[in-house]
């Protein structure tokens, strides 16, 4: 029984884990962890190991009940008899919360959720108790064996209370920071998931902001505002960052493309001219936009953005820094949101930005979709780079390429146009719409193309 048990446990361990692991949907490891905590790994210790014991036996029958007779010893019913009780109440209590958990998961909201897991975890704090108190009694040889199991279910404990934690706490911040802008459901490849955009001011042409790799739409915090002054300006979240659900695989700029143009399409600015702005790896993208859907761009503008055919050194497909690998898991598990309210720090530049936009930044990044979209668009950047080049040339439209001192070498992306211009920012690194003073020279640079772009049209 031992043996057939074992198997099951370390079966269901593996089919659990693999689930995880190729999924990025933060739930999922949720209800798996508490399951394992409060279900399958008590189930497999009591399995293993029911024979604990309150007492060690050192009389036989007969004398113990002539030693009871005759008054030397006094009778007192054995603790284990609660004990085991306890255990088959929380056993069925924490069956009956997991299967809640599930439904609830399936049908309800996310926050009910949490907080099904969260008794649910409770409940397991409970069961362990009891489990520690057979453990305490146990006479036989595997008394050590108890105790590591002890330790490894604490693991368990924990691992399930952070993601709880941490899902109950995503929850809540996405009810206390709701979405600039709108919300729409994009369709493709018949299946849906929602991504946000937000447009702000009037005029034509219509401004669209591509954010980087890892980025968000409130990288624009300094240059949308200003920009609204004088027409219509849009930034979005890719799927999978800030306030928009994930999408299909692979993400590469293709992808990413066609989710933008139903994003688009959706908020009713598809048939709008337009210039796109971008930063960075949004380089990539706008130019696969561009090669799609060319007829309404009237203008690009790339801040220190990656040019296809100079990529950086080190850049290779299979190589994802292991922080970020560990990261995916860690974030969901709420270590990585630990962490940072013990350290205050973190890996961005978020500080850059403006203050009343922090919270919601991080919020955003601490998200546990966040770190695996970000592998998977690094996983298929050179997939990305090659769909860029396919696009070809820009003709003679206008064409900004900012150059930052300290950033990327992008001075080659001049080609690309017969009416480029280069704006070299000496001192900048390649966070431009981060760093106030360099964004507002952004500001300056588009406003003049918008002025240009009308008087041609």
């Amino acid at each position: 029984m031992e043996i057939f048990s074992t198997i099951v446990f370390i079966t269901a361990l593996i089919i659990g884990f693999f689930v995880i692991f190729t999924t990025y949907d933060q739930y999922i490891l949720v209800i798996w962890s508490f399951i394992c905590a409060v279900w399958i790994f008590p189930l497999w210790v009591r399995v293993c190991f029911k024979k604990n014991c309150c007492y060690q036996k050192i009389f036989s029958d007969e004398d113990y009940g002539r030693l009871l007779t005759d008054g030397y010893i006094e009778y007192k019913p054995a603790k284990r008899n609660t004990s085991e009780k306890l255990l088959k109440i929380l056993l069925v209590l924490n069956i009956l919360v997991t299967v809640t958990g599930v439904i609830s998961f399936a049908l309800l909201s996310e926050i009910f959720t949490s907080i099904v897991c969260a008794v649910s975890v409770i409940g397991s704090l409970f069961y362990l108790m009891v489990i520690i108190e057979n453990g305490e009694k146990e006479q036989d040889n595997r008394k050590w064996v108890n105790y590591l199991l002890i330790v490894v279910y604490i693991l368990f404990f924990f691992l399930a209370l952070g993601s709880v934690v941490n899902a109950t706490i995503s929850a809540i911040e996405f009810d206390s920071y709701p979405p600039h802008g709108d919300i729409y459901d994009v369709t493709r490849n018949n299946q849906t998931h929602k991504m946000h955009i937000n447009c702000i001011g009037t005029g034509s042409p219509t401004i669209l902001l591509f954010h980087g790799l890892g980025g968000q739409a409130l990288d624009w915090s300094w240059i949308q505002p200003s920009l609204s002054n004088l027409t219509k300006t849009c930034s979005f979240d890719r799927s999978g960052y800030g306030w928009s659900e994930p999408g299909t695989l692979p993400r590469d700029s293709r992808q990413i493309s066609l989710d933008t143009r139903e994003l688009f399409k959706a908020a009713n600015i598809v048939d709008h001219d337009v210039i796109l702005v971008g930063h960075s790896m949004a380089g990539f993208n706008m130019r696969v936009y561009h090669g799609y859907f060319p007829e309404k761009t009237l203008g690009m503008v790339c801040l220190d953005c990656v040019d296809p055919q100079n990529i950086p050194e080190g850049v290779d497909q299979y190589e994802v820094p292991l922080l970020y690998s560990m990261g995916r898991y860690l974030n969901a598990l709420g270590i990585q949101r630990l962490v940072f309210a013990l350290t205050k720090t973190f890996t961005l530049d978020i500080s850059l930005l403006p203050t009343h936009v922090h919270t919601e930044y991080l919020m955003n990044v601490l998200k546990y979709k966040y770190i695996p979209t970000w592998i998977y668009e690094w996983s298929d950047f050179p997939m990305s780079g090659e769909e860029t080049v396919s696009t070809g040339n820009l003709g003679d439209m206008p064409f900004l390429v900012f150059a930052a001192g300290k950033g990327l070498n992008n001075t080659g992306l001049t080609r690309l146009s017969e009416d480029s211009r280069l704006i070299t920012l000496d001192d900048c690194d390649h966070m431009i719409p981060f760093r106030e003073k360099y964004a507002n020279i952004v500001v300056e640079k588009v406003k003049e193309l918008v002025e240009e772009v009308r008087e041609l049209n």
